[in-house]
């Protein structure tokens, strides 16, 4: 049994040997494909590149890239944190701007109801004026006009008052000489 189980061994072993040119040379034209296409977009990165030379190539690329990874994270990390900075000061500004929208609007209502309030406060001054106007004129001109006349009477009644003792005392010179010369002045006016 020791030989039979060689000898199956041994045409396995044959038939996996005989399988393995095949796919060697079919992972060969694949791996001959990859690397022309490869060299194909490798020198749009670094022109004039052959196969020999791409290794070293692109271990230097890689440490550039691996460099600015590192240098973008950092300025990535910085610019978040102006960005969260910004975006916060813009809600700040964005809701103190809707806070002085509403004190405007307010102190624009309360201007409008102040102008409202004054014209119907001056409507009612003017409403009062003439109503005070019309009474005034309606007492004032009888009492003016009574005082008027009252103090015409009582002046009147005064200077008569006055007089009555002088017109009934008797005439003195002076009167006698004005009565005398009464007629001779109303003569001599006709005259002229």
């Amino acid at each position: 049994m020791a030989l039979a189980e060689l000898r199956a061994a041994t045409e396995s072993t044959a038939k996996r040997r005989d399988d393995i040119p095949p796919k060697c040379a079919e992972l060969e034209t694949e791996i001959s494909t990859l690397s022309r296409r490869f060299l194909k977009d490798f020198v749009e990165f670094v022109p004039d590149i052959s196969w020999d030379k791409a290794g070293d190539a692109l271990t230097a690329l890689f440490s550039a890239v691996k460099l600015e990874v590192s240098a973008l994270t950092e300025k990535k990390e910085t610019d978040e944190n102006a960005l969260s900075k910004l975006e916060s000061s813009w809600e700040t500004a964005k809701q103190v701007r809707i806070d002085r929208e509403i004190v405007v609007a307010t102190a624009k209502t309360l201007v409008m109801e102040r102008g409202r309030c004054e014209q119907e406060q001056l409507k009612r001054c003017d409403d009062a004026n003439a109503v005070y106007q019309r009474a005034i004129g309606k007492t004032v001109l009888p009492m003016k006009q009574n005082i008027s006349m009252r103090l015409s009477a009582k002046m009147s009644y005064r200077g008569w008052q006055k007089n009555l003792p002088i017109m009934q005392k008797p005439k003195n010179k002076s009167c006698m000489i004005l009565d005398d010369l009464h007629p001779k002045l109303w003569a001599k006016s006709s005259l002229i």
